[in-house]
């Protein structure tokens, strides 16, 4: 029973901001008969968020997080009302405390180094880039991803990733990834495509900037390439 309850929470939070009716619905049923379900509380607060009252959710997340002050995921929601609100400030500093919290999550890397991309300190997110991209060691699907490319599966690869980059676009390794399996296809221009995206995110991803050069001199553009 706590199982299900616990995959119905993971489940709503997946697609809170595609269904946050049915997500309030779900978090209501819960706290009917548990009233301090913490996760039932944060699921609360970002149906709230995504249906449009960012600050009632903030309210709520404050609360969450003073009560619950190693609960990270408090933090990342807190995060995502502050920045629907316009609080940029209050946005960021929530996420250093989610990832002071939780370091072997490449994901809140992710969304910190996009959150100090746009409050225009840009040494700040290349520095949380780069730590996203040292989290993703340990990220199964990743693993998975560079087994198949071993194996020369580039199809079985290409999918993985893909899966990987619909989760989160801007996931910085598996952007590298699928650039060199599509490169192994034959499909230059997309690869090329993937690894410019990398490093428009993050201009000194090297191993980016390396796979892209190579790209390019296979491709007949060595000027390109050595710029």
């Amino acid at each position: 029973m706590l199982g299900d309850v616990a995959d119905s929470i993971a489940e709503a939070m997946r697609n809170v901001d595609d269904a946050p009716t049915r997500a309030a619905e779900l978090a209501r049923s819960i706290l009917a008969h548990s009233p301090d379900h913490l996760d039932a509380r944060l699921l609360r607060a970002a149906a709230l968020r995504a249906g449009g009252d960012a600050a009632r959710a903030r309210t709520e997340l404050l609360e969450i997080t003073r009560k619950h002050p190693r609960f990270a995921a408090g933090y990342v929601e807190l995060a995502k009302a502050a920045s629907t609100l316009g609080d940029a400030g209050a946005a960021t500093a929530a996420l250093r405390r989610a990832v002071d919290l939780a370091p072997e999550r490449p994901a809140l890397w992710r969304m910190l180094a996009r959150a100090l991309s746009l409050s225009g300190d840009s040494r700040a997110a290349q520095a949380a880039w780069a730590q996203s991209i040292r989290a993703s060691a340990t990220d199964a699907r990743l693993r998975e991803a560079g087994a198949a490319l071993a194996g020369a599966q580039l199809e079985a690869a290409r999918q993985i990733l893909r899966a990987q980059l619909a989760d989160d676009p801007d996931d910085l390794v598996a952007l590298r990834m699928l650039a060199d399996a599509c490169f192994r296809a034959g499909r230059a221009e997309e690869s090329e495509r993937l690894l410019r995206h990398a490093l428009n995110l993050a201009p000194s991803f090297a191993p980016a900037r390396y796979s892209l050069a190579i790209v390019l001199h296979m491709s007949d553009r060595l000027p390109e390439a050595i710029v």
